[in-house]
């Protein structure tokens, strides 16, 4: 971040203040710089987030970055409110049908309208992006609270849920009520993950990104018969296959939660050839 911001810190300075990880402070910031240096400089694509404007929305800050567009922190300035603004590249030459399947999560959560699933305020196009502006979540996702090298709250949140299982088991029931409601609107999600699952600081769950989601009226599906659409490690062996149904938002549900109870993972590889 900071050297995005045009500083330049030294590695010694991150060693001082954090002095019981310098052994992973020294082998991986160089190896990080060389990267930053070298691939960051392409991703960022000159997004100074400050002042850019989204429809009524300015986004402030850059919370966020996937394979498909940047999340930023802002203000909705008609009603003063925080927000969290989407934006997918129109020009992105690596997001083929990015139009499509812009719409399609559009009009995926203006179905929606459940406790724990993130609201849409607003959405629209300009020059350079899509976007959509949902409710802010003041929080942190659960992928976060997993991370091996999670900060001391994260670690302390995850030791309070395994403190408390009918807390743990009422969590469960929250993103479950979510994703029957969502099926029951004709979507399934196809990406229920850590990473899609956000915990707000008064405990909420919250169910984001719906840029995956099949709708089974759909006219046009934006996906061949037999491809495989998700995050492969929570992905059901159908849906590895490229055919899903409810049933395995269900079995994404599960191994997410699995993780979630044992601070493990369900299985051990990345890789779709050895999750097949």
């Amino acid at each position: 971040s900071e050297i995005r911001n045009g500083k330049n810190p030294s590695i010694d300075s991150f060693v001082k203040a954090f002095p019981h990880l310098e052994k992973v402070i020294r082998v991986n910031f160089p190896a990080l710089l060389v990267l930053e240096k070298t691939v960051g400089g392409r991703s960022k694509r000159n997004d100074n987030a400050v002042d850019r404007m989204f429809g009524k929305c300015i986004a402030q800050v850059e919370i966020g970055r996937g394979a498909m567009g940047i999340v930023y922190k802002g203000i909705q300035k008609e009603f003063g409110r925080v927000v969290a603004i989407k934006a997918i590249p129109l020009n992105d030459s690596e997001n083929s049908g990015v139009v499509e399947r812009f719409e399609l999560e559009r009009r995926a959560m203006a179905r929606l309208d459940h406790s724990n699933i993130v609201p849409i305020y607003e959405y629209g196009y300009n020059e350079q992006y899509a976007y959509l502006v949902m409710k802010y979540i003041d929080g942190q996702s659960l992928d976060k609270i997993l991370c091996p090298s999670a900060d001391y709250r994260s670690k302390t949140l995850l030791t309070e849920l395994h403190s408390d299982w009918k807390a743990f088991s009422a969590l469960g029931v929250k993103i479950a009520s979510g994703l029957q409601h969502a099926h029951e609107q004709g979507l399934v999600h196809r990406d229920i993950k850590p990473a899609n699952l956000l915990l707000d600081k008064e405990r909420k769950i919250w169910i984001t990104d719906f840029g995956l989601a099949k709708v089974y009226d759909h006219a046009k599906s934006l996906s061949r018969t037999g491809d495989a659409i998700g995050t492969p490690r929570y992905m059901a062996p159908e849906q590895l296959r490229g055919h899903c149904d409810c049933r395995s938002d269900v079995y994404s549900l599960g191994i997410t939660l699995y993780e979630l109870a044992t601070g493990s993972r369900a299985w051990p590889d990345h890789s779709l050839e050895a999750l097949t």
